[in-house]
């Protein structure tokens, strides 16, 4: 559990092997979810929808807001401090998000970033718990297997763009989109003692 932490760099083009997805798969159908790895041509699309979110978010005040909220320095116990963000992305297609740090240096990223979906039935609080719980167990797996993860949920933050996003069962509800790959190790970013998350019943 302590080896499981987003990553923000590129991810090496090395292909992740058919017995790998497929547990990964099983973890969230484990929970009552749907992960969904799309093809080639799906994948472009979904990069295009994560593209065009994350333009319209940047022009949303209370977003950008929240967006310096998590992004400041390190001396907040939670967030997403400047030394794990990763570079900044060279183009409008790259799989990664932009905290919009101008200091930051730039860098190319794979041009066909393994992508999944996760998905559940249903989009409402028993929803969003399995979700949760899925995306738990499908990161600890893929922990295991020594990949790396990082999400790129910009079309989930808009109402509008949630049912666009899942590119091959439109009837399912999208909750998550994840980029996998190996990926080197990262600094940890910070994380609230567990007493201030979890009260004992």
């Amino acid at each position: 559990m302590t080896l499981s932490d987003c990553h923000h760099p590129r991810f090496p083009s090395f292909p992740i092997p058919q017995t790998i997805t497929d547990e990964l798969i099983t973890a969230a159908r484990t929970e009552g979810a749907g992960l969904i790895f799309p093809p080639g041509p799906a994948i472009t699309a979904l990069l295009e929808e994560i593209a065009a979110a994350a333009e319209a978010l940047t022009g949303n005040t209370g977003y950008r807001t929240e967006l310096t909220r998590w992004t400041c320095g390190p001396s907040h116990a939670d967030g997403v401090p400047p030394y794990v963000q990763g570079p900044r992305p060279i183009g409008d297609l790259a799989p990664v998000r932009d905290f919009a740090r101008a200091t930051r240096e730039r860098a190319r990223f794979e041009d066909r970033p393994r992508l999944a979906v996760l998905t559940t039935p249903g989009d409402g609080p028993a929803d969003w718990l399995r979700a949760g719980q899925a995306l738990q167990r499908l990161l600890l797996a893929a922990t295991v297997h020594g990949l790396s993860a990082s999400f790129l949920n910009q079309p989930l933050d808009l109402r509008d763009m949630r049912r666009h996003t899942d590119p091959r069962h439109p009837g399912g509800h999208p909750q998550m989109i994840i980029r996998l790959g190996y990926g080197p190790a990262v600094p940890r970013a910070p994380r609230r003692p567990v007493p201030e998350l979890l009260q004992a019943a």
